[in-house]
């Protein structure tokens, strides 16, 4: 019983302000390295992503769709842009061009939509120095 009643004092604590991340773009370019291994395995750079945790990935085609994601943040992170505007501006332009727009130029063909958690869950799963900043 007492331990209940210090988890329920707890749990009216202010959390505090969280502070927006900005993601960097030069960090997410993965030097022509990038290699879809598995539905749960992307191979970025120098980095293996192990996307298991995102459960709603149904597809190799999400998960090929998720790289190229990742990609696009290099273009449009620029490091004063916070990740959810950056991932606004990804669903905006994913929206009104397609799928086609993650690799302008090329039909890929074999690409599925992954929802923003899973685009947002794969950048938050990769891990370099430099590839966040904080506003604060």
């Amino acid at each position: 019983a007492n331990g209940s009643a210090q988890h329920e004092a707890s749990s009216r604590l202010p959390f505090g302000k969280i502070a927006p991340r900005c993601p960097i773009g030069s960090a997410y370019k993965p030097n022509d390295k990038v290699n879809v291994r598995a539905k749960t395995v992307i191979s970025y750079g120098d980095v293996e992503l192990d996307l298991a945790g995102l459960e709603q990935i149904a597809s190799l085609s999400q998960t090929n769709a998720l790289s190229l994601s990742l990609q696009r943040v290099a273009t449009i992170g620029t490091g004063s842009a916070m990740l959810t505007d950056v991932l606004a501006s990804m669903n905006s332009t994913l929206d009104k061009d397609g799928l086609d727009s993650l690799s302008p130029g090329q039909f890929h063909g074999g690409l599925a939509r992954p929802r923003l958690y899973e685009i947002a869950g794969a950048v938050n799963r990769l891990r370099r120095d430099g590839n966040m900043c904080q506003k604060r």
